[in-house]
């Protein structure tokens, strides 16, 4: 692959040894200086795919196969982002035209007849949530960068001298930290007394009942389990605001440290701005997946602010406006709708704003 530009050449470095954010902070910002450039949304989009941005990934990657009519590897990134969609009649089209463009492509005959062999709705499923298609992507560089191959042995010799020793070992399972498999549970070895709610105060937002304690603790504890944390959070907000004990509100603090953010496909629980703007603190630090318009951009000291016209996206319902916060680079035009991941944030002034996780451009 012969690339002449410094910017494209980093980036495909980047890409190469596995830097894909790194990737996307180099080359988003730049779109305008590389409009026609096949090898720039390649890798943008190839990046994309890679950190878990679908909608990124697809527009940067149809813009790819726009420019270059006859690429391949972008078609290959893109049948594997419908089947992160679940569109596998998408999928199949894309690859079929890659076969007719070249019938000896063997990783998008391997993605044809993988799906056509997939004869019950159950299996194609499981196979589709796997989000496993790395066999029919294409290569973007080495698997494992060399010097991770040292590090590696490192860490074998290391941890072989470390676990060697009997009198460490015990200190080891002690102080590792626990899995989901393993986690003591919340409403478990909890003294009915604890769960008995307190008297309400003028901080307190939800009066709960005791088995309304109880309920709640269960239902974080299982969305936890099912690695639905986007929706375990807001059954530790409602405790933490509400009147229960402060043994309870201590478990889920204890969870919420466990917690972790999905990507931009793996975000579970469906908020609208009507459930944020009138529960605010149910729904603070949760990821929110919206579409809309932005207005009054600007830029204060490192951070870019605008508006967000929340579901006008179409330009026909807007639901709401929303402040957004973004602290990363991003090149955004006026004429597109936008596709925006943020976490819900209540600043000091109890004033609601997102904090953008991702954002980009919806192009059709």
């Amino acid at each position: 692959m012969k690339i002449y530009n410094k910017t494209l050449k980093k980036g495909y470095k980047l890409l190469r040894t596995g830097r894909y954010g790194n990737v996307i902070s180099l080359l988003e910002p730049k779109v305008p200086l590389f409009l026609e450039n096949y090898h720039f949304y390649y890798f943008l989009g190839a990046a994309c795919y890679l950190t878990g941005d679908m909608g990124g990934a697809e527009t940067y990657l149809k813009r790819a196969v726009q420019v270059n009519r006859k690429a391949e590897d972008p078609r290959l990134f893109l049948a594997a982002v419908y089947l992160k969609k679940k569109d596998t009649t998408e999928a199949v089209r894309i690859w079929l035209g890659l076969l007719d463009l070249n019938p000896s492509n063997r990783k998008a005959r391997k993605g044809l007849n993988k799906i056509r062999k997939i004869d019950d709705q159950d299996v194609l499923n499981v196979y589709l949530d796997s989000g496993n298609f790395s066999s029919i992507l294409p290569r973007t560089g080495k698997l494992i960068p060399d010097w991770i191959w040292g590090a590696l042995i490192l860490a074998v010799l290391a941890g072989t001298l470390y676990l060697s020793s009997s009198l460490w070992i015990p200190l080891f399972n002690e102080s590792r930290q626990p899995s989901r498999g393993n986690l003591e549970r919340l409403y478990k070895n909890l003294d009915s007394s604890f769960l008995r709610p307190e008297s309400a105060d003028s901080e307190v937002t939800y009066i709960l009942s005791e088995d309304e304690i109880r309920d709640s603790l269960k239902k974080a504890q299982s969305l936890f389990d099912d690695y639905r944390d986007n929706e375990a959070r807001v059954e530790i907000n409602r405790l933490r605001n509400s009147n229960a004990s402060e043994e309870v509100k201590q478990k889920a603090l204890m969870l919420e440290g466990f917690l972790k953010d999905p990507d931009i496909t793996g975000i579970t629980g469906d908020y609208s701005y009507r459930d944020i703007r009138e529960n605010p603190d149910l729904y603070e630090n949760c990821l929110v997946l919206w579409r809309g318009r932005f207005t009054n951009l600007t830029y204060e000291n490192d951070e870019i602010i605008f508006d967000f016209l929340v579901g006008y996206d179409t330009s026909q319902v807007l639901e709401g406006i929303m402040s957004v916060s973004v602290n990363f680079p991003v090149n955004l035009d006026p004429s597109y709708p936008l596709e925006l991941m943020g976490k819900v944030k209540i600043d000091e002034d109890k004033s609601i704003r997102l904090q953008a996780i991702a954002v980009h451009n919806i192009i059709e």
